[in-house]
């Protein structure tokens, strides 16, 4: 009687294991799914400030992202394709300030970013 009992509660202890790991595993999903609908209006919203019409179009034509792999910090942004070279500008912000910033700031930030990036290299 008292290994059936013992099984049982084994089972409820595993049971809520498994639980919590789930619900820990679905947060995170749910943190980058907000993080990249985000960035996705930052990214609209940089091409509506943007005032040339081929920044707009490079921008739009942009991939969003949330971490790179092997980097050891978290961070979201968007790879915009460099008109000038062919390769991709990596807009990016650091996760703890994307989160603590409104969409027209990081806009605003992120077209000064890939301004100069796309000056520096001609």
């Amino acid at each position: 009687m008292k290994l059936r009992h013992l099984k049982i509660v084994c089972y409820a202890v595993f049971a809520a294991l498994v639980l919590a790991s789930c619900n820990q595993w679905n947060k995170g999903i749910s943190k980058d799914t907000a993080a990249l609908e985000k960035m996705t209006r930052v990214q609209e919203e940089m091409v509506r400030q943007a005032p040339e019409p081929a920044d707009k179009a490079a921008i739009e034509a942009g991939r969003v992202f949330v971490n790179i792999e092997d980097l050891d910090m978290s961070v979201v942004g968007v790879a915009v394709p460099n008109r000038l070279t062919g390769k991709r500008i990596h807009v990016s912000f650091l996760r703890e300030h994307f989160d603590q910033s409104a969409v027209d700031v990081l806009a605003r930030e992120g077209l000064v970013d890939y301004k100069r990036a796309l000056a520096s290299s001609n």
